[in-house]
């Protein structure tokens, strides 16, 4: 990098704005993760290309775990590593006395939705839909550096629960590496493959009810994503104190809407922020905070969580950031992104806010052609938080949580 370009990226990168410093105790700060490499001034437009095209250099996990997600079109994963033990069939080796209920699928324009719990969750359950939460779990992974999890657990973590599992992906890679632990996931749908390691189960749940794992407690609860489809965030991490054995920790990874930017590149007029700001507006109707993240260092300290910790980090959304990693998080997001726009907007736009089918389409193609754009320097606000229960805490009653 020449000198001029050393010094733009200096100016551009101090101007952007920085997260709010938050306590995560007495005499802790919270930490942060730094920000996105500041963008180019001059990027190229057109199409978005890989990592091969732009020269990026990256860590071997990075790469492993970008083959992965684009090998074949990125569309089933089913050689991947990171992806071995899922079965294609997906047909959900799940644990319920209900099983022919939860899987009376619900269809709307060519999309399959769950049938527990109705309404709880806006996205669809479909095959389409889990191949594109397991790409998002290799963005996260990336995100982490090859990491699946931020808190410092031990090593020999006994009992691990995951809520919101999805296609089962993180529960999967999570007892592979501890095959001594037992793990659990829970999702509204049995979506997850009936081949998966002997210490890994899934049951079908909603994380909004009671729950009940007949006293059980655990070392480590994880979740992830469940934005779209969480209504009260006080609740929900009560329950997670509640079942954490004393000196056990809690991991919440999240994504804020709308849409961001950091300078002038994007207006409220632009496509992909209008549709942003549309998918926070409807889950609004529905009772979802899309910013509900910002509030969840302060809901752990009130419920008794020691050693909070918050980290705000960004996602591009295409290839514009200068940061080879961050450049190949742009390049995932990307295709992730354009995988799930349908599935994280269809319903919300649809049945909440009362498009047509045939507004909701026209509008898309507007969204997906400003994706491409790197000149927009778009990215997504996420968030990483865990927090952990004190020592010689008494074990509480669950039902007395509310």
């Amino acid at each position: 990098m020449s000198a001029p370009d050393q010094e733009e990226s200096a100016a551009a990168a101090s101007s952007m704005p920085q997260p709010e410093q938050r306590r995560s105790g007495p005499g802790d700060a919270v930490q942060h993760a730094p920000p996105l490499a500041p963008p180019s001034q001059n990027p190229p437009s057109g199409a978005v290309q890989g990592p091969a095209a732009v020269g990026l250099e990256f860590p071997a996990y990075a790469y492993e775990l970008y083959v992965d997600s684009d090998s074949g079109g990125g569309s089933d994963g089913s050689d991947s590593a990171a992806n071995s033990a899922v079965d294609s069939s997906r047909s959900g080796a799940i644990t319920t006395s209900r099983k022919s209920e939860v899987a009376n699928y619900r269809y709307e324009h060519g999309r399959r939705y769950h049938a527990y719990s109705e309404g709880a969750y806006w996205l669809p359950n479909d095959e389409d839909e889990a191949d594109r939460l397991d790409q998002q779990h290799r963005i996260w992974r990336l995100t982490l550096d090859g990491a699946l999890h931020a808190a410092p657990i031990s090593p020999d973590v006994q009992d691990v629960l995951d809520v919101g599992t999805g296609s089962g992906i993180w529960a999967i890679d999570f007892a592979k590496e501890r095959p001594s632990a037992q793990v659990i996931g829970t999702d509204l749908s049995p979506i997850q493959p009936e081949r998966a390691p002997p210490n890994v189960s899934f049951l079908v749940d909603d994380a909004e009810s009671v729950w009940n794992f007949d006293g059980k407690r655990f070392n480590f609860i994880h979740a992830r994503m469940l934005c779209l489809g969480m209504h009260d965030w006080g609740r929900f991490i009560q329950q997670c104190y509640d079942h954490l054995k004393p000196g056990g920790w809690l991991e919440l990874h999240e994504i804020q809407f709308p849409i961001r930017c950091d300078d002038e590149s994007v207006t409220e007029d632009s496509p992909l922020r209008k549709w942003s700001v549309l998918v926070k507006e409807a889950a609004a109707k529905g009772g979802i905070d899309a910013l509900a993240s910002d509030k969840f260092s302060r809901q752990m300290e009130e419920r008794g969580f020691a050693n909070v910790n918050e980290q705000y980090l960004k996602w591009a959304v295409n290839t514009w950031p200068k940061g080879e990693k961050q450049k190949l998080v742009g390049r995932l997001q990307f295709e992730n992104f354009n995988r799930g726009l349908q599935g994280f907007s269809l319903a919300l736009l649809t049945k909440v806010l009362g498009w047509s089918k045939d507004s909701f389409d026209l509008f898309l193609t507007e969204v997906r052609n400003d994706i491409t754009d790197r000149r927009r320097h778009y990215y997504w606000q996420i968030t990483v938080h865990y927090a952990q229960k004190p020592f010689g805490d008494k074990f509480l009653d669950p039902a007395s949580s509310s």
